[in-house]
């Protein structure tokens, strides 16, 4: 999918020299270059890649689209207004509306002006290394050469802006540093597919850089320093990532998917946790770990605690008679006019018992909505908190690695005993569950990998919950129907190239899935 627009007025100055209005994003961007000023000095070159990294997490990872998606995914739950949870979390689904004006106009405004600021610093550098310094990176004063170290974190940032295009939206403008002035003024849009690829392609970049150069790091996030050899890891982890979850449903996950890929990609991948530090609420934390953690402002969605209690939807398949979500402590829906549940003493999922806090009030208004209610909140990172906003923030785990791997390993007819035991990492060890051996059917090993995902990986980096929905071939796990599939481009960037206004979601909106 390509359509051609002159966007030259809109894209110049994002693509170019890192132009942020500040109107509605989370800080102001303090990494707008001065093509004349600092972009002289090749010694600020690793620098200035480096503060990109913080603008794409500001805008991707903080608020927007977490909150709204999370909670359409029923993973989160919320009957506040505050980053558009309750368009989010209605049912049935709405559509997404896409306008200048409405709250939930910062749901994909953010992260779209977000993502192009940070790739725009990052393609100013090697625009500028290439055109006036040999495609080097050499300290004048030092004599340091930094060509490698720069040219694999900028591949990186490549990499996550665009796969999180991908992620996001139904399409996106795959920018670069070879673009020239005329080609940036005709440039087109590319299909979310398209833009996943050449997020694949910089990412294999980086872990090549990586990889030929062992003595460079990694060091885009805040508090993490990665050796080369992690580094690369991080980087293949990221594109297999890429690869699953720009799927938009589950005909996609099977036929489009190349799970081939995924396998070599993931067998290769990261061995240690990513979780960049906490800075106190400035530039490097999350309202998944702040406000997804206060029992007043967010609860755990009663269908996700339903599942782990072991009712419809999360039902244990080596024991299929435990099936009844009447019988349940928690049933889902949650039934009209009952204002609270009891607590669950007994869970099929140890989980309950370490990673959520039972409530037993619930403070959200009844008249939006009883479904919304929810008893539990989640507190496994609670130390984020009480710690105002410093410490470890999990965004990437080898968890979620080994979870693309075994279902990588189940839809290529690989190794089931082992797709299994890296299921069982979690599922067993923290959830106190029977083990998978690996001779169930792949339907059953293919739901165990969404549950595990749901329950391990939710409250990490942004949109995870939503985006195991949106990919998984099991069907009562899937999204609400109606739910949006993909965030369509902003409003404001429509309006100003001239395109007609559309967006996504809603039950018997044409347009409502790809």
């Amino acid at each position: 999918m390509k359509l051609r627009r002159n966007i030259k007025s809109v894209l110049a100055a994002v693509l170019l020299i890192g132009f942020v209005s500040c109107e509605d994003l989370e800080v102001e961007n303090l990494n707008a270059l001065d093509i004349n000023g600092v972009l002289s000095n090749p010694a600020e070159f690793p620098a200035l890649v480096q503060g990109a990294y913080g603008q794409w997490w500001n805008q991707t990872q903080i608020s927007y689209p977490n909150m709204y998606l999370s909670v359409a995914a029923q993973v989160f739950s919320s009957s506040w207004t505050n980053y558009a949870m309750f368009d989010g979390g209605r049912i049935p689904p709405r559509p997404f509306v896409n306008s200048n004006t409405a709250s939930t106009r910062l749901v994909n405004r953010n992260p779209w002006r977000g993502i192009y600021n940070s790739i725009g610093p990052v393609n100013d550098v090697l625009k500028v290394m290439n055109a006036n310094f040999d495609g080097k990176a050499i300290d004048p004063v030092t004599g340091e050469d930094n060509t490698p170290i720069v040219l694999a974190n900028a591949r990186m940032m490549q990499g996550l802006a665009l796969g999180w295009v991908s992620i996001i939206f139904d399409r996106g403008f795959i920018v670069s540093e070879e673009l020239t002035d005329e080609e940036l003024g005709s440039l087109e849009f590319s299909g979310y597919r398209e833009c996943a690829d050449a997020a694949k392609a910089r990412f294999l970049e980086a872990a090549a850089i990586f990889d030929a150069n062992p003595d460079i790091t990694f060091n885009g996030f805040n508090g993490v320093t990665l050796p080369a050899d992690e580094a690369a890891r991080f980087a293949r982890s990221y594109a297999a990532k890429v690869e699953v979850f720009s799927a938009r449903n589950a005909d996609q996950t099977v036929n489009e998917t190349d799970w081939n890929e995924v396998l070599q990609l993931t067998t290769n991948g990261l061995t240690i946790d990513i979780a960049p530090n906490g800075d106190g609420g400035n530039q490097w934390w999350t309202r998944a770990l702040r406000n997804g953690q206060f029992a007043g402002w967010v609860r755990v969605s009663q269908r996700l605690i339903n599942m782990m209690e072991g009712g419809t939807g999360g039902r244990d398949i080596q024991n299929p008679a435990d099936t009844d979500p009447n019988n349940a402590t928690a049933p889902y829906p949650w039934q009209d006019n009952v204002l609270s549940y009891p607590e669950i003493t007994t869970p099929r999922d140890q989980r309950i018992l370490t990673d959520f806090t039972y409530n037993s009030n619930v403070p959200f208004r009844s008249d939006r909505g009883f479904y919304i209610f929810g008893n539990y909140s989640y507190s496994r990172y609670i130390y984020f908190v009480n710690d105002n906003l410093v410490g470890p923030m999990p965004h990437f785990t080898v968890t979620e690695n080994n979870l693309l791997r075994a279902e990588a390993l189940i839809r290529t007819g690989g190794n089931k005993a082992e797709a299994a035991q890296l299921i069982n990492a979690t599922r067993v060890d923290r959830g106190g569950l029977p083990a998978l051996t690996g001779a169930e059917s792949d339907d059953v090993l293919l739901r165990e990998v969404t549950y595990e995902r749901l329950v391990e990986l939710s409250w990490h980096a942004s949109t995870n919950g939503y985006l195991a929905r949106r990919i998984t071939t099991t069907e009562d796990l899937k999204l609400p129907p109606g739910t949006p599939l993909s965030m369509p481009v902003p409003a404001s960037e429509l309006e100003a190239l001239g395109i007609p206004n559309y967006t996504f979601g809603g039950l018997g909106n044409p347009d409502g899935s790809e």
